[in-house]
């Protein structure tokens, strides 16, 4: 049997040389305006203050959003979050790809997940893993695993 599983652009086709049993997600209907849904949810959130009273002009801020292997809407989840933090100056906000242990997305990729506009006026960086000295140590789990968290982030 084959299938094609939701994966990059256009799929990734899968023979199982058998049959399988599918499990395919339910429906839903897509939000009419997204752009309007988003700043909505960001000044209504569920909870807590939003976030432009949350965030003040002197905060550092980062933003992790998924790398090019994700099809999440990245350009139109940051331009409403970058509209709520407006009253925070550019050169204080930075983009962090959360590429997992991915490789680094490349300057074309992230144009085309954020737009040039965004790439130039921020800083824009690639989070890798395996760079330990990028990352700080935060503690460990109930099993004794280490946990260290980008520098960035936490900072």
């Amino acid at each position: 049997m084959r299938v094609t599983l939701a994966y990059g652009k256009d799929g990734l086709p899968v023979d199982f040389g058998r049959s399988v049993d599918v499990i395919r997600p339910g429906t839903s209907t897509p939000v009419r305006n997204p752009s309007k849904a988003l700043a909505y949810a960001l000044r209504n959130p569920l909870g807590t203050q939003p976030l432009r009273d949350i965030a003040r002009p002197g905060d550092q801020v980062a933003i992790a959003i998924s790398d090019v292997t994700r099809p999440a809407p990245n350009r139109a989840m940051v331009r409403a979050l970058l509209q709520e933090l407006a009253h925070v100056p550019t050169d204080r906000i930075t983009l962090l790809i959360a590429n997992g242990l991915h490789r680094p997305c490349t300057s074309d990729e992230m144009k085309q997940m954020l737009g040039e506009d965004i790439m130039t006026a921020y800083d824009v960086v690639n989070h890798e893993a395996s760079d330990t000295a990028n990352c700080r140590f935060v503690g460990t789990t109930s099993t004794g695993r280490p946990v260290a968290i980008n520098k960035t982030y936490l900072d």
